[in-house]
């Protein structure tokens, strides 16, 4: 089980009183950069502070590193639910954002494709998007994937 980073094979192990973890530890060796915690009941929360970075002088949210976070995550987490603790689907799931309020995010050139400008800001300091997976095919997760790009984007007045 890894952690929602930008880097392969990323994540200490460790376990707490919840249950297994995996963590990573900012550059500075003083943060947290991301954790993934399953929990004894088959939950699997997942946190990373490396879906946003400063980006003439604002915070931005690279949208395309964002998209591989959440597949890559839902890729991760369904194999383990499936594969390691025997739980079939259907999966609940919530993909969301905290301290949103003014970031920007770039903007698409076409869908999956991004430019170097951003728009925003986003006014809202927060985005959850809620999901039902009944089945793991490649549809239904580009489903989901686009459905939260397509709120985040909302979030900042952008068409997706």
């Amino acid at each position: 089980m890894g952690v929602l980073t930008g880097t392969i094979n990323a994540g200490m192990p460790a376990r707490n009183r919840f249950g297994a973890a995996a963590y990573k530890i900012d550059g500075d060796r003083t943060s947290l950069l991301a954790l993934t915690q399953l929990h004894r009941n088959g939950e699997i929360w997942a946190v990373t502070k490396d879906a946003w970075t400063d980006f003439q002088a604002s915070e931005v949210i690279p949208m395309g590193h964002v998209d591989n976070l959440v597949r890559d995550g839902l890729t991760s987490f369904v194999e383990v639910a499936r594969q390691e603790l025997n739980i079939a689907p259907p999966y609940n799931l919530e993909i969301g954002f905290v301290g949103l309020a003014n970031m920007l995010v770039s903007v698409p050139q076409s869908q999956m494709q991004y430019a170097n400008e951003v728009t925003g800001p986003i006014y809202e300091n927060e985005f959850h998007y809620p999901a039902v997976l009944n089945d793991f095919s490649v549809d239904v997760v580009q489903k989901v994937r686009l459905e939260f790009l397509r709120g985040l984007y909302d979030l900042a007045g952008v068409k997706f």
